[in-house]
């Protein structure tokens, strides 16, 4: 990743509420920066679960996604390029 001075944030609108929830059980919390975010799904199946529980462990159905870049931001969308991490 390069550095620039500025660093990459996610926008304004997004980060206005810090806690999103839809109605299929998944969350979305914007870091209070605005450099990173956390999705969770809260339906990981219980069959995905490992006999030694590492998956719970390590937060089944989460993924964690740093901005890298913004390409285009306007005030109702935006496009940007962000470094994903899922699973464990």
């Amino acid at each position: 990743m390069e550095k620039s001075g500025k660093q990459c944030r996610f926008p304004v609108w997004l980060a206005r509420h810090h806690e999103w929830r839809s109605l299929d059980a998944f969350s979305l919390h914007v870091n209070k920066r605005r450099h990173s975010l956390k999705l969770s799904n809260q339906t990981a199946p219980a069959a995905a679960v490992g006999r030694d529980n590492r998956l719970a462990e390590a937060g089944a159905g989460d993924s964690h996604a740093t901005c890298h870049q913004v390409e285009q931001e306007g005030p109702l969308q935006s496009r940007i390029v962000a470094h994903v991490k899922a699973g464990w």
